[in-house]
């Protein structure tokens, strides 16, 4: 009787781990309808349960403590509305996904602390980016710097707005996700707007950012994983102008990630590939060749299928490696008659290949620059050639049209077969290619591939 009455009690412990909270609700729109309740595991999604509201538009789901973290609701043809699932019971009313000013969350502590937090930090911000305009000006205009008490009102009301914020996380109830995340949200957040416009705050965001702990299952499960890894990896980007010692700050923080993450098999996956695809994103391809020795090194994790991928693909490109042909269809412009049936028929020491398009302003900035060196390379034995990702002959020819080397496209834009063979994801992107097509260097930018040519 009491092995019965034991497991009975099991039973019941983990029914109500599996089901002990419920999100339910009431959409007047959206009557008869299935719902969906999806939640965020890294950068992949999974479903956590689905339903079909009634004719009242009322559903209910039931969730788990494994599914505490960001989620959303979503419906075929309406738009998704993001929600907090802290372990608690939430209520939730309105007329429809889409329709999110008239939604308001009735129960669930964290849900509504988030809700609150996102409508209020609107208008805060909106203030506090109108006090920043007033001391930046103020401190550097002479005359208006000499108010004392208009600067100091100033700072005072900048200083209370910023601690208004964190005496707001310090109400919410301890070891609660909702207190983990709207920190971490708003450090990331507030990155690009201090970049932009407040260039004195980007160091301290940075030195925040890195102290992020990327092993937290909270961050995997907050949708901002991919945000959290960019990052520290855009501030260096914009930040550091020499290209050696970016890349050692970037492989230095591939370091700090990869530790933190490797005794995780699925996170180091996850983690992994996010990392290939960032540094692609800023062009940190030394450092993609540093990633891709660090994990072919590593014995201790089983490769995913994508990570396994990601390592044949850049393999391809390593130093050394020898690159697919380009061959010069009738889409190709010669200066000066020169005609050539591929790249492999240029008979120069060296080739700078460029992927570039119009529709793309750093290209607009960039090649005029190439074009402008090109003489100099030239005269050290170096050609170049440029594939366009233009997408007709209008919009290339007006790209192209005065340029002194060799332009050619397959108006395929990201599809063309060039763009994939060199594995392109950005513009404008440079190769150094010997006279065997063999890779001799991928330049993040113009500077690196000026160092390069002088040493020549």
């Amino acid at each position: 009787m009491q092995k019965i009455f034991l497991l009975f009690c099991a039973i019941i412990c983990i029914s109500t781990n599996c089901f002990g909270q419920f999100i339910e609700g009431q959409f007047s729109g959206m009557k008869n309808m299935e719902i969906k309740l999806e939640g965020f595991n890294g950068t992949d999604t999974y479903l956590i349960a689905k339903t079909n509201t009634n004719e009242m538009g009322v559903f209910k789901f039931s969730y788990t403590s494994n599914d505490i973290g960001m989620a959303y609701l979503s419906s075929q043809g309406s738009q998704s509305y993001i929600i907090l699932l802290g372990g608690e019971n939430i209520a939730i009313t309105g007329e429809s996904f889409s329709s999110s000013a008239t939604i308001k969350v009735i129960k669930g502590s964290q849900s509504i602390a988030f809700v609150k937090y996102n409508q209020e930090q609107i208008k805060k911000e909106q203030l506090l980016s109108a006090w920043k305009f007033l001391k930046k000006n103020y401190t550097a205009n002479l005359e208006l710097k000499k108010n004392i008490q208009i600067n100091k009102t100033i700072s005072d009301e900048i200083i209370r707005l910023n601690k208004s914020e964190q005496d707001f996380f310090n109400t919410l109830p301890d070891n609660s996700y909702v207190k983990w995340l709207l920190p971490i949200r708003k450090l990331i957040s507030s990155l690009p707007v201090a970049m932009k416009y407040y260039p004195e705050e980007v160091k301290p965001i940075f030195e925040q950012i890195k102290k992020l702990d990327y092993s937290d299952s909270r961050l995997f499960k907050s949708g901002l994983i991919e945000d959290a890894l960019d990052a520290p990896l855009e501030i260096m980007d914009v930040t550091i102008s020499n290209s050696e010692r970016a890349t050692k700050e970037v492989n230095s923080f591939i370091d700090i990630i990869l530790l933190q993450v490797t005794n995780d098999e699925k996170k180091y996956n996850q983690v992994v590939e996010l990392l290939f695809k960032i540094l692609d994103k800023h062009s940190f391809f030394d450092s993609t060749e540093y990633l891709t020795n660090k994990v072919e090194n590593n014995s201790s994790c089983s490769r995913s299928d994508g990570v396994t991928a990601q390592l044949q693909k850049y393999k391809k490109l390593a130093v050394g490696s020898k690159l697919p042909d380009i061959e010069f269809g009738p889409n190709t412009v010669f200066p000066n008659g020169v005609s050539v049936n591929k790249l492999s028929e240029i008979k120069k020491p060296y080739i700078l290949v460029v992927f570039a398009a119009g529709w793309c302003p750093h290209c607009t900035e960039s090649i005029p620059k190439i074009a402008q060196l090109y003489p100099n390379l030239k005269a050290k034995g170096i050609e170049v050639v440029l594939v366009s990702l233009d997408e007709n002959v209008e919009k290339f020819r007006q790209f192209t049209g005065s340029l002194p080397f060799v332009s050619t496209s397959d108006y395929k834009k990201w599809s063309g077969e060039d763009v994939k063979n060199f594995n392109v994801h950005a513009t404008p992107s440079y190769f150094i290619l010997d006279q065997n097509l063999s890779l001799v260097l991928r330049p993040r930018d113009i500077q690196q591939i000026k160092t390069w040519a002088k040493e020549k």
